[in-house]
């Protein structure tokens, strides 16, 4: 198995890597004001799929401190519900006889 999982990351690899390469014609990318930049086309593509994966992990930050607080919220729940003061707050009934 974990020899297919490197054959498998090699072959992403290796696909990757030409993907890279069949892009290396420059490419002109314009801003507002006249500016512009100029680069490989795989270097855009890169610089964009990072700042996209970059701009979700922000995203996701209000979601999971969010989940981290509920989270807080229900072991300190059921900490209250199974502690001692629980325990002995709830009357023992007496067996029923048949």
């Amino acid at each position: 198995m974990r020899i297919a999982l490197w054959l498998f990351r090699f072959a992403v690899f290796i696909l990757l890597l030409g993907f890279a390469i069949k892009n290396t014609e420059p490419a002109q990318l314009k801003f507002f004001f006249g500016t512009a930049w100029n680069a490989p086309l795989i270097m855009l593509l890169l610089a964009f799929f990072v700042a996209g994966v970059v701009i979700g992990m922000v995203a996701l930050v209000g979601v999971l401190f969010g989940l981290k607080r509920e989270n807080g919220q229900l072991r300190r729940q059921i900490a209250r519900s199974t502690g001692p003061a629980a325990d002995a707050a709830a009357p023992v009934m007496p067996p029923r006889e048949l």
